[in-house]
């Protein structure tokens, strides 16, 4: 698995330098995590009206991505319509999703980096995803094509077990959250008390279109996978991987790497444990117990100069 996501990844940078000319800014922006191009949605010439009606849809698709983070729609009429969906993090947002989207419908339409005049194509970045296709993929409720991806790194034995233990644990657990939220989306955070790894972030997101019982089916589905592609040789398991879906996907990693908010999952949190609004609120009281404590002393000290005069 490690091999493989290795391969394609410098599979994908060779193919976007072969393809990439002279006036072209190669970056990592042009490297996505994964792409499908599917062989069944057949293919478009280069001065087709499909490719008209492509870069019409990635237009709308970009600019309405300001204010929502998943946006579907089509354009043209068959049998040269196109549909898609793009789909950004829920915490990646507004003029950044929307930058990052023309971004990379550019890349994969006006330059053909990826998947140059496929039909029916799908594209993984690391916080934002987008699909596209002859067929109305709109009424695609399938999480395929998926792809699965993980940390070199592994938390081994006794402590590899309970890491896994804890982050199935706190991934189960966030499929309610997200599935029972307008935006389809979940966050949390499990401590873990290990020497090797004390916490485990877990992040879970469905399309908004999902009906609930679609997202919490879809995303049970994922977590249902995690033993089988995250834990090896019987205890250990990898700190971190993802599942990734044009429906729902998954992740988890050792380290924070979303946006906390309030409505961040906390689970198996240590009873000596002080969370940031804690933090505040006793530093609040110290501050003000110390300026009562002047207060009184000042009056202390006044009345006594009082009493002597």
């Amino acid at each position: 698995m490690r091999m493989q996501s290795l391969v394609f990844l410098i599979t994908a940078v060779l193919l976007i330098l072969s393809t990439a000319t002279a006036d072209d800014e190669v970056t990592t922006e042009f490297v996505p995590l994964y792409y499908t191009c599917s062989e069944d949605g057949g293919r478009y010439g280069e001065n087709s009206t499909y490719l008209s009606n492509l870069k019409v849809l990635a237009g709308l698709l970009s600019a309405n991505a300001s204010t929502a983070n998943f946006v579907s729609g089509t354009a043209g009429q068959a049998p040269d319509a196109v549909y898609g969906f793009v789909l950004c993090r829920g915490d990646y947002t507004g003029a950044t999703c929307r930058n990052s989207l023309n971004k990379a419908f550019h890349n994969a339409v006006d330059k053909g980096f990826l998947c140059r005049f496929y039909k029916d194509v799908t594209i993984y970045y690391d916080d934002y995803m987008l699909r596209f296709s002859g067929d109305d993929v709109r009424r695609n409720l399938t999480n395929r094509p998926a792809w699965v991806a993980l940390n070199m790194n592994s938390v081994t034995r006794v402590a590899g077990k309970n890491y896994g233990e804890k982050v199935e644990k706190l991934t189960k657990m966030i499929v309610e959250v997200a599935a029972s939220s307008p935006g389809r989306y979940g966050t949390g955070k499990a401590w873990v008390g290990g020497n090797d790894v004390s916490t485990a972030y877990g992040l879970l997101q469905c399309t908004p279109d999902l009906q609930t019982d679609d997202c919490r089916g879809c995303l049970a589905d994922l977590v249902s996978m995690m033993p089988a592609h995250f834990s090896h040789e019987s205890s250990d398991y990898y700190v971190g991987g993802r599942i990734l879906g044009p429906r729902c996907n998954l992740r988890y990693e050792k380290e924070l790497f979303f946006q906390e908010t309030n409505a961040t999952l906390l689970i198996d949190v240590p009873k000596n444990h002080l969370g940031k609004m804690d933090i505040i609120l006793i530093t609040i009281a110290a501050v003000l117990s110390i300026i009562i404590l002047i207060a009184l002393l000042g009056w202390i000290i006044q009345w006594k100069a009082g009493i002597h005069y």
